[in-house]
């Protein structure tokens, strides 16, 4: 009596397991058909095989965003299907499906029962997101080191070990909290960490990791209290026209150093772009064919993307502010400042029997790297005792001590430098250093005064006829002068 209950109840217990079974084989789409009580015990390691491997495509394939498709090769001389991949610079590649699967699973981190180790983890899925970003979309290399370096700077290491899926709203806040105290950070470089934040868990929800995103309950204005918000003073971010004149005085030097070999080539690159306020990478990509008549077409940028051995330099047809579509660029009028400029960067170029399409280049024929330039630039402003000394003051300093003084309309400035109106009057419009003189005559032009006018000090002020008024001998301190 007891044998028969313990036989039923082991028959219980192995039905509820095949139920188990069949119900996970459900979830995981495969067949039960052919699957009976009476073979279980010789297709149960198969069956179990196949739960793994089902549970492991799963997560492959949640942690890749997507199938995998196969790709018809020749191998061998003969047509083959693989199944390929890239992960964070190698390529994955198998002809078994089910090979492949469990190599993109051990890159990936995922257990044998579909688990992850590492893969959830904020780092993983900070990689994971930069590489599709730079396989989806049409970002300059420079915008993905820009993106890591900024990982690096604002995402510590514990935070990075966190598995996202852990990362609450309170976490993120409290990390934010202690993040804008602990860098005083500047504005932009809040924003910067925030795009780091929704790279990363925009990533996380639209692969279906998270169903939340927690960074968009991150409110800016929150948290830039922390931040400092004062704009820069001008001192700390373009060059007074005397700082100018003294620049010019010393690319004359050079040009005439023997040092430079009879070319000192940077030298009239930063004439240049103090005259044109040109970005380093469009003055390093400008070519002859650019200077059409009485205008410089600026159409062109140089860009560089880290490769094993250092930077690969390249040209592309679009501008900065073209966000990688070619618009066909800006213009800027060539003045008689700029002609003389490339006037004598033409004649010693000739000089050298230099014929490169680039309007600068080296002596040995090719064209100028940015780095190279900025380097320079940097070099010879500290010798000067100057505190700016980037390629990016002189698109400024053109702005501030040029354009808008002569009342070049906003979206005319917006237009010559290559940027928006709003850009232009936000991040390139500064009171002009060691201006007070300048303001002084402004501010006191056709000061005077007659019987019946009083004339404003200031010209722009509207001027309106006053009555005499009587002295008043209980208040002659305090009466109106006539």
């Amino acid at each position: 009596m007891y044998a028969a209950k313990s036989t039923v109840n082991a028959q219980n217990n192995i039905q509820e397991t095949f139920r188990f079974i069949q119900n996970t084989l459900n979830s995981l789409n495969i067949s039960s058909d052919s699957y009976t009580i009476g073979d279980m015990g010789s297709t149960l390691q198969d069956m179990s095989n196949q739960l793994l491997f089902k549970a492991k495509e799963k997560a492959v394939i949640s942690m890749h965003g997507g199938p995998f498709t196969p790709r018809n090769v020749i191998k061998n001389g003969k047509e083959a299907v693989v199944y390929r991949v890239r992960y964070q610079g190698k390529q994955i590649e198998a002809m078994s499906y089910h090979d492949f699967i469990n190599k993109v699973a051990l890159a990936y981190g995922i257990t044998e029962t579909g688990e992850t180790k590492n893969s959830l983890t904020v780092n993983h899925i900070f990689e994971m997101a930069l590489s599709e970003k730079k396989d989806t979309e049409n970002n300059s290399s420079n915008t993905l080191v820009r993106l890591q370096y900024d990982f690096d700077r604002f995402i510590d290491s514990s935070l990075r070990k966190r598995r996202i899926t852990e990362i609450t709203e309170i976490d993120l806040k409290e990390y934010t909290q202690e993040l804008t105290h602990r860098l005083d950070m500047k504005t932009k470089a809040f924003l910067a960490y925030k795009s780091v934040l929704n790279l990363i868990f925009g990533y996380a929800v639209y692969h279906d990791i998270i169903s939340v995103n927690p960074v968009s309950k991150i409110k800016n204005r929150v948290y830039l209290k922390n931040c400092d918000t004062s704009k820069p003073k001008s001192d700390e971010k373009i060059l007074s026209e005397d700082e100018i004149n003294v620049i010019k005085a010393e690319t004359g030097k050079r040009k005439a150093m023997s040092r430079y070999g009879g070319y000192c080539v940077y030298a009239y690159v930063c004439e240049l772009a103090i005259e044109t306020g040109m970005r380093a990478a469009e003055l390093c990509s400008l070519k002859e064919s650019d200077i059409e008549d009485d205008l410089i077409h600026i159409h062109s940028q140089q860009l560089y993307e880290l490769r094993k051995g250092g930077k690969h330099y390249y040209r592309v047809p679009y501008t900065k502010d073209e966000k990688g579509i070619e618009q066909g660029g800006r213009y800027f009028p060539i003045t008689p400042a700029i002609r003389e400029i490339l006037k004598e960067n033409s004649e010693a170029k000739s000089a050298l029997g230099l014929t490169s399409e680039y309007v600068f280049c080296t002596r040995e024929n090719e064209w100028i790297k940015t780095d190279a330039y900025e380097t320079f630039l940097r070099r010879m402003l500290k010798s000067l005792g100057m505190s700016v000394t980037n390629n990016h003051a002189f698109r400024m300093s053109l702005n501030s001590n040029v354009l808008e003084p002569n009342g070049v309309p906003p979206a005319d400035r917006a237009s010559l430098l290559g940027h928006s109106v709003e850009t232009n009057l936000k991040h390139y419009t500064y009171s002009r250093k060691n201006n007070l003189d300048y303001l002084r005559d402004v501010l006191t032009k056709g000061y005077g005064s007659d019987d019946d006018l009083v004339i404003s000090s200031h010209p722009h002020i509207i001027q309106f006829p006053q009555k005499k008024k009587a002295q008043n001998p209980l208040n002659s301190r305090l009466s109106v002068n006539n």
